[in-house]
C-alpha cells in the first residue's frame, strides 16, 4: 500500500462487523475461537480419528465358516465322518489373496487346493471335510477348521 500511496488497512482479512466495531487481530481471533467452534472442531477430530482407526484395524482377508444346513454328517466308505461346510472368503485388499496354507482344513479336505480370491471380491466355496471316526464318543466334535495366527 505504501508504494501506491494508499492508506494502510484498505486490504486485510477481516469481517465487515469487525471493521465497523474497530476490532484488532487479537479480538477477532478470540471471536473465532468460541467454545462452540472448539467443540465442533474436537468432534470432527474425533470422527476423523475413529475413521482412521477403523481403516488401520480392518481385516484385509476374512473367512467365515458356515455349516451347510441341508446336509448332515455322513459316514463315508473308509470309516470317516464327512461334514459339508461353505467358506465365505472375503478379500478387502487391492490384490489377489488365498486362504493361508497353515489352516488345518486343507489337510482334512481331500484334493482341494487353496482357493484364490480376487481383489475386493467375496466368494463362497463348498467344502467337504473328513475326520476319523475311531475313538469318538457320541456327540463328539470333529472340527477341521482352526484360527491360525497371522503370518509375520
Amino acid at each position: 500500500m505504501d508504494k501506491m500511496s494508499y492508506p494502510r488497512g484498505l486490504i486485510r482479512y477481516a469481517t465487515q462487523n469487525g471493521i465497523d466495531k474497530g476490532w484488532d487481530k487479537a479480538q477477532m481471533l478470540r471471536r473465532v475461537l468460541r467454545p462452540r467452534v472448539l467443540v465442533y472442531t474436537a468432534i470432527l477430530i474425533l470422527i476423523l480419528a475413529a475413521f482412521g482407526a477403523s481403516l488401520m484395524l480392518r481385516t484385509p482377508f476374512r473367512v467365515d465358516v458356515v455349516r451347510d444346513r441341508g446336509a448332515l454328517a455322513r459316514l463315508v466308505d473308509d470309516g470317516q465322518i464327512e461334514n459339508v461346510y461353505r467358506l465365505q472368503m472375503m478379500n478387502a485388499t487391492e490384490g489377489a489373496a488365498a486362504l493361508p496354507h497353515q489352516v488345518r482344513a486343507w489337510r482334512a479336505i481331500q484334493g482341494k487346493p487353496p482357493v484364490e480370491v480376487g481383489p475386493a471380491e467375496a466368494r463362497w466355496v463348498p467344502v467337504a471335510a473328513r475326520c476319523r471316526r475311531s475313538g469318538r464318543r457320541a456327540g463328539g466334535r470333529c472340527t477341521p477348521f482352526e484360527r491360525s495366527p497371522p503370518a509375520g
